[in-house]
């Protein structure tokens, strides 16, 4: 931070260390750069005289600048993710093979009726939502990709949603993870409304 903008800064400083005398401070400025606005987060602990008086600050400044526009784009990018996904009636889930977990987005949950994490999102619970009369086919081509070399799994199914009726669902899914033997350890996908 310098020339013009450090009275700038010190007028931040002031104001900050006028609220709590000693102590170290945390405050965070956006300056006029040369073509774009500066982002600096300031770590800083002032001095005084023996009467009180600011004798000046000991001081680290980060230009956080590049950090916040990246962290812009990624929540725009987040945004037009979610308006697609919504648009186009698609969820998505990820699977893993070994430990069970899985994470299912919100758009998946809403797809079926339900709030987004109004349940814990297991294999389990997915098994439950199959109609019984599909759902043996289900198992059989999750367990057939799985003992496959196909890139890519799909399949289509009916699930229960939370008003108790069925809704004809796509499936598409990938590996993106194999354990040390090439067995799929993750799988990501899709699931669309049809």
């Amino acid at each position: 931070v310098v020339g013009s903008y450090m009275a700038d800064f010190s007028d931040q400083l002031r104001a900050d260390h006028q609220q709590q005398r000693g102590g170290v401070f945390n405050t965070e400025i956006m300056l006029p750069g040369v073509e774009e606005l500066r982002y600096y987060h300031g770590i800083y602990e002032p001095h005084f005289a023996e009467d009180h008086s600011l004798l000046g600050y000991t001081m680290v400044v980060m230009d956080l600048t590049k950090q916040m526009s990246i962290e812009h784009a990624l929540r725009e990018s987040e945004s037009r993710l979610k308006l697609s996904l919504s648009a186009s009636k698609t969820g998505i889930f990820e699977f893993n093979v070994h430990t069970r977990d899985s994470m299912a987005s919100d758009n998946l949950f809403e797809l079926l009726g339900y709030h987004p994490q109004e349940f814990q999102f297991t294999l389990s619970k997915w098994e439950s939502l199959v109609h019984p009369d599909d759902l043996d086919q289900a198992i059989q081509e999750y367990n057939d990709y799985l003992d496959s070399d196909a890139e890519n799994y799909r399949s289509e199914y009916r699930m229960l949603r939370k008003d108790q009726s069925y809704q004809w669902m796509s499936l598409v899914g990938k590996t993106i993870d194999f354990d040390e033997s090439g067995n799929p350890v993750k799988i990501i996908g899709i699931v669309r409304d049809i």
